[in-house]
């Protein structure tokens, strides 16, 4: 666990940014993919027009990984700082 702490900050050093920024910046862009996407669906379904479906699935599975990303880069923050301490 060390080690891949150690890894990271040398390759955050190195590059300016971490794979954490990675990860948090994918999960924040699918999130909002995914809001944009219902957004659309709900207009197209109160204007009467047949949603599209590609939309739709896009929306329904978009949040929720969003959320398990920041989810999962949550748990390995705690982690990370409980080693740390």
């Amino acid at each position: 666990m060390e080690a891949d702490a150690d890894r990271e900050s040398k390759d955050a050093a190195r590059t300016g940014t971490s794979p954490r920024t990675f990860l948090l910046a994918g999960a924040a862009v699918l999130g909002v993919l995914g809001f944009l996407s219902l957004v659309i669906v709900s207009i197209q379904g109160v204007a009467g027009v047949q949603p599209s479906i590609a939309l739709t699935w896009i929306g329904m599975i978009g949040i929720p990984l969003a959320f398990l990303a920041m989810a999962v880069e949550l748990v390995r923050s705690f982690l990370t700082r409980r080693a740390t301490l």
